[in-house]
């Protein structure tokens, strides 16, 4: 596993005692139109959504809104329950609670026919249905802006990458609080930020301003962001190991350190030998599964800590 490599550069935690919430297990369906337009990716990340928004609905119920008051919509019963709970946003959709564990997801393609006018069209959908672990929203979330980049520009937003290419990310957070970025493959979880070179005192999550924009992953001194001597920031290469990879991009948010999962150094026999003369390295990793268990830990028992997941394709030409 080498889906990204380091290009090498140059130049008393406290946590607040929160009882763990009760987690509900729920499923949901999400279906999506599979047109030219949209690449397969595209349809599932949507039907995906879909899925998820039906699963938290079943679980938690639909948020209403008549005249200028907020209601919670049973869904078995139809009962509104009027509130002043928070709630959490999946894309223009409110609901009232958040995933904290998949525990399964299936994919469907369902060809089909539409009817318009006197034409019958040929149609192709795909459908998702995901089972998860889920929780109340109880605290409102965090609504911090993260997403990967082809270039450190707010307008290279990107999710399909070819082999070899650059990767950079863009983050910005209403308030203030600790940072920390892995990229899984499913067998193999990399720790990008903090940066590998970083003292201790960075291992729980870099510390980031409220309302700052941060680039991250490009050396160069507009983007160094720590004020200290040493230059901590690593640049990634993207890398398939088959046509087409596709991985997830964690984003790990908290108002506090947190205590970090057990890491090891990366197989640096990945790397070719060009590689190696290159000053390249593999960054810290741990056992994909082991930092499911340890995101699902710490998650059911801070309510403090946001989670982000962006899904990005690696291609081989």
């Amino acid at each position: 596993m080498r889906q990204i490599i380091c290009l090498l550069t140059l130049c008393g935690l406290v946590l607040s005692p929160v009882l763990a919430q009760k987690l509900v297990q729920t499923t949901g369906e999400g279906q999506v139109e599979w047109t030219s337009k949209k690449s397969e990716d595209e349809v599932k990340k949507e039907a995906r959504q879909k899925a998820t928004i039906d699963a938290l609905r079943k679980a938690f119920g639909e948020v209403v809104y008549e005249s200028n008051a907020m209601y919670i919509k049973n869904r078995n019963t139809g009962t509104l329950t009027e509130t002043n709970t928070v709630f959490n946003m999946i894309g223009d959709i409110e609901v009232k609670g958040e995933e904290v564990e998949e525990i399964n997801e299936d994919f469907e393609t369902i060809q089909g026919t539409r009817t318009t006018g006197d034409k019958t069209i040929e149609v192709k959908d795909i459908k998702c249905v995901r089972t998860i672990l889920a929780r109340e929203m109880t605290t409102p979330p965090i609504e911090f802006k993260a997403f990967p980049l082809g270039c450190p520009n707010i307008n290279c937003k990107k999710t399909e990458f070819m082999d070899g290419d650059d990767l950079y990310f863009y983050f910005k957070s209403p308030v203030t609080g600790c940072l920390s970025i892995y990229i899984d493959d499913g067998e193999v979880s990399q720790q990008v930020l903090p940066y590998q070179a970083m003292p201790p005192e960075y291992e729980g999550g870099i510390k980031v301003r409220a309302d700052q924009e941060y680039y991250f992953f490009k050396d160069s001194k507009e983007y160094d962001y720590f004020e200290e001597e040493d230059n901590y920031i690593r640049e990634y290469k993207l890398y398939a190991k088959s046509l087409q990879d596709q991985n997830q991009i964690f984003v790990i948010f908290t108002k506090t350190p947190l205590n970090k999962v057990a890491l090891r150094d990366g197989n640096e026999d990945e790397l070719t030998e060009a590689e190696q003369k290159a000053n390249y390295t593999m960054p810290l990793e741990a056992n994909s599964k082991d930092f499911i268990r340890w995101l699902i830990k710490n998650k059911s028992h801070r309510e403090d800590m946001q989670i982000s997941r962006s899904f990005i394709t690696i291609t081989r030409d």
